[in-house]
């Protein structure tokens, strides 16, 4: 291979990665994106709340509620700090208790709304 043919590779990849990227950055940039992740989120914790209950006699019913828990609730310090004045303390704490960061990103940068 010579200098040129790599040369003329190393282009065709990047401008492939340029489209893939692109692409990405419109989706992340769409609220509705934001929004299909939060209901993912809500998804995952009614998974969680209903594995807890519908399994009451298995060693790990509560690992997905307790480490959804432990990430959620480790976000809310951040968050706080983050949009401190926009929104009060309690709304931001409730919405990234329930949602996370696909709650408190896509607000932060202006995409979705409080």
């Amino acid at each position: 291979m010579n200098y040129r043919s790599n040369r003329f590779l190393k282009q065709v990849r990047n401008e492939i990665y340029g489209i893939i990227f692109e692409r990405e950055a419109k989706m992340v940039s769409h609220k509705y994106f934001w929004y299909f992740l939060m209901i993912g989120a809500l998804v995952l914790w009614a998974c969680a709340v209903a594995l807890y209950f519908l399994f009451p006699t298995s060693d790990y019913k509560a690992v997905l509620l307790i480490a959804l828990l432990i990430v959620h609730c480790g976000e809310i310090p951040y968050t706080l700090k983050l949009l401190k004045g926009k929104l009060s303390p309690v709304t931001i704490a409730a919405k990234t208790f329930l949602f996370g960061f696909t709650w408190w990103l896509p607000f932060n940068k202006g995409i979705v709304k409080g």
